[in-house]
């Protein structure tokens, strides 16, 4: 089922998120205006909340912040539970509906939220920031404590996981061209696959150490990455079956004292031996057609595999 709502409303919840990790633990949100009496809200007696507002602010500060606090504190009180609230938090959105009932704890005024505090959509795909589109993300810039979203229908696709009809044909197009990157994968020869898989490390960042290639007994790339600082030994097959693999794994497990922290095996066209999935030892990875296939379209290495199929 959908997550369906009437209104949207971004709350933020305390001075710069000073009361996220309490608020979103506990299952409420939270407003401020302790000079508000309960009475007054549950009395629906907003004239006087509205005075009581104006009269807060100071000779200096604009009439239009204290029309801005009265309308967010309405907006919160009176928000039905088929109103959604959102708020981000380490760079994922949260939403919730609130429960009617409004509560006081001295300082603020509260509502419990219905089901809790989620950051997740409809699907279960986490809600982050980095993902979303900029109309909401940029709510994050208001200054006040809650406000209207305004684009709806950006917020109930981004909960409901509704992806344009464009965005389906591009992912299809890529996993098309992933595959048949991958079934070019039998034209490559050792040496290509040892070029192709140092493309790949270096358009991820790492740096090689040492040569490439059949210089070296146990090994074809020793790379290090600066960022991590963790040093890691690939080997690199055109063709492999699982007994190959667990013996270079396990004479890596053997060395591993030696300053190596990973290894990493890609075979470009393994048997079925090495398809089927089992349990692989800590710091070693196993690179299979498909990750290495989806790696070549990420990274832009398309052409040199186009080019390499022309000779």
């Amino acid at each position: 089922m959908n997550i369906e709502f009437d209104n949207a409303y971004y709350i933020k919840l305390g001075e710069k998120g000073s009361w996220e990790n309490e608020l979103l633990t506990s299952k409420n949100a939270k407003i401020g205006w302790d000079h508000i009496s309960l009475d007054l809200i549950l009395s629906d007696d907003w004239k006087s909340i509205q005075r009581l507002i104006a009269q807060n602010y100071s000779e200096g500060k604009k009439k239009s912040g204290a029309t801005q606090d009265f309308n967010a504190l309405k907006n919160f009180c009176k928000a039905s539970d088929r109103d959604v609230f959102i708020t981000f938090h380490y760079s994922k959105l949260y939403w919730c509906f609130l429960s009617p009932e409004i509560k006081s704890d001295g300082n603020s005024k509260y509502r419990s939220t219905i089901n809790g505090w989620s950051s997740k959509d409809v699907d279960g795909n986490d809600l982050f920031t980095c993902n979303l589109t900029g109309n909401i993300t940029k709510i994050q810039g208001f200054r006040g404590t809650l406000c209207k979203v305004e684009d709806k229908e950006a917020l109930y696709k981004i909960l409901n996981n509704q992806k344009p009809p464009f965005l389906e044909k591009i992912q299809n197009s890529k996993d098309q061209l992933c595959e048949n990157i991958e079934a070019a994968f039998t034209e490559l020869n050792p040496y290509d696959c040892e070029n192709l898989s140092d493309l790949i490390f270096r358009q991820s960042g790492w740096q090689r150490l040492s040569n490439l290639g059949k210089q070296m007994k146990d090994f074809d790339m020793e790379l290090w990455h600066p960022l991590t600082n963790v040093r890691m030994q690939v080997q690199v097959k055109a063709k492999a079956d699982r007994k190959v693999f667990e013996r270079y794994a396990s004479d890596f497990k053997k060395n591993q004292g030696a300053g190596l922290n990973k290894f990493c095996f890609m075979v470009y066209v393994p048997d079925k031996t090495l398809k089927d999935s089992f349990d692989i030892q800590d710091n070693v990875r196993l690179m299979l057609p498909k990750e290495i296939a989806e790696l070549i379209v990420d990274l832009g290495l398309v052409e040199w595999v186009k080019n390499k199929l022309k000779k």
